[in-house]
């Protein structure tokens, strides 16, 4: 069990906080998977049993499962589509050369900060700050970016946005949103994933984890509104950014839907300006931190990704067969057991 994280994560969550370690390191014990991801998954916390989505994505539709899953390109367009705001892209870089420009810095090259962010999901490659216009970080395959600057926290600040798609449900579902953001010493462009806020804004959807009750906290009150910091059990006024989220919340679950409900949960990755939201990209095989939330929300997480994966499986594996089926038609055989397709009576007619 990685004890740093052990050590940090979770203070004052849970409705009985004094078991709260106790009943972390069960937690660990029962699922493994989850140590990963608190430790050298550099907090992907639950993303492994997210996966589960992985496994029963139609074998049929693996080119869209791949650009979305893979392609940074592929999300921008997605964001297009719905005219949600996202980060400007300069240009793309393959072997250290540019490839295609999708648009010219112009008068924007001494106002805009630009980053250097991997192209597709390769482990291993971070963002950078872009210090040579000509010169990305290494031979991958590199898109320049606008260094989104967040309007009212001085460094590095970001919202994950969870959608959630119940396989009987018309439409996805609001799951949570958490804050994560650098103290004012921390200048890097990215932030550490662990440590953050429960994002609760006065009108904003009720979430499926991370609810007032959750917490312990009175909905009624005025003040029980906005950044919820569980460790310290306190509020962070967050009226500045409530109209920009509501905003963002309603086009992620637009976009899900466009996406289809094949994916049971969808992280979106969105800053807000005070111009509204900006979309940075979405995530397939959503974590859920371990380590920032109650055992409980943890278990009920894990709890729907196992319902949805108990309610998909059985459909991947009769698409699976059928796909099959067609298959040994295609190459010129009949697809029924025998080598004439009929039984071996004087009836004469064919196997079920």
């Amino acid at each position: 069990c990685p004890v740093a994280q052990y050590a940090r994560g979770g203070a004052g969550m849970g409705k009985d906080k004094s078991k709260r370690g106790w009943k972390l390191f069960k937690f660990f014990l029962r699922h493994p998977f989850a140590v990963e991801g608190e430790g050298l998954g550099n907090g992907a916390g639950l993303a492994m049993y997210s996966a589960a989505e992985s496994l029963t994505y139609p074998d049929g539709m693996y080119d869209q499962f791949y650009n979305m899953f893979h392609d940074k390109i592929w999300q921008d367009k997605l964001f297009v589509r719905h005219k949600a705001p996202r980060a400007k892209i300069l240009s793309l870089w393959r072997d250290g050369k540019m490839e295609r420009e999708y648009a010219s810095a112009g008068d924007d090259k001494g106002k805009i900060q630009w980053i250097w962010k991997p192209v597709y999901a390769t482990m291993g490659l971070g963002i950078d700050r872009c210090k040579n216009l000509d010169k990305p970080p290494s031979n991958a395959v590199y898109m320049m970016v606008e260094q989104v600057i967040p309007s009212y926290h001085p460094c590095a600040e970001w919202f994950r946005i969870s959608t959630l798609w119940r396989h009987e449900k018309s439409a996805p579902e609001f799951g949570y949103c958490w804050r994560t953001y650098n103290k004012t010493t921390d200048t890097r462009v990215q932030t550490d994933i662990i440590g953050g806020h429960a994002v609760l804004v006065k009108g904003g959807p009720r979430p499926y984890v991370g609810t007032h009750e959750e917490y312990g906290q009175d909905e009624s009150l005025s003040t029980a509104h906005g950044f919820y910091d569980a460790g310290d059990n306190k509020w962070v006024d967050a009226s500045q950014y409530r109209d920009a989220l509501l905003q963002a919340y309603e086009l992620a679950l637009r976009m899900h839907k466009e996406l289809g409900k094949e994916l049971a949960n969808v992280g979106w990755d969105v800053m807000v300006r005070e111009s509204g939201p900006v979309f940075l990209e979405f995530n397939i095989n959503n974590g859920f931190l371990v380590s920032d939330h109650g055992v409980e929300q943890c278990q009920k997480m894990l709890d729907f990704f196992e319902e949805e994966y108990d309610k998909r499986i059985p459909l991947a594996a009769s698409q699976k067969a059928e796909a099959d089926y067609r298959a040994v038609l295609k190459a010129g055989g009949n697809g029924h057991t025998g080598g004439n397709g009929h039984t071996n009576g004087s009836n004469g007619h064919t196997q079920t």
